[in-house]
């Protein structure tokens, strides 16, 4: 059995939304075969401003970064066109000061 591990503040921290920049990093790993047969997926990556991150025999790495709406349009819309895997970071936070 795993133990938890508390850990220890010393500052807490309050911010209204207009405070805050947040976006997530999501990574979607789509077949080659889909990618380089099919021009929807390229469109698709064009439309929705993601990176290819890495191209290889198999698969190719896509990268988008953007608020979770967005994320999720994106693996929605990329779905039937090879997707084989998603994973996504989660909000990622800034103050805006």
């Amino acid at each position: 059995m795993r133990g938890k591990k508390q850990i220890d503040s010393d500052e807490i921290e309050y911010y209204k939304e207009s405070q805050l920049v947040y976006n997530e990093l999501a990574f979607y790993k789509i077949s080659y075969d889909y990618f380089v047969n099919n021009d929807i997926v390229q469109s698709l990556i064009d439309k929705h401003q993601a990176k290819i991150v890495e191209v290889k025999k198999d698969f190719v790495f896509v990268e988008k970064i953007g608020e979770t709406e967005e994320v999720f349009t994106f693996l929605n819309e990329l779905t039937p066109y090879g997707l084989i895997k998603f994973n996504r970071s989660g909000k990622i936070v800034m103050t805006k000061n």
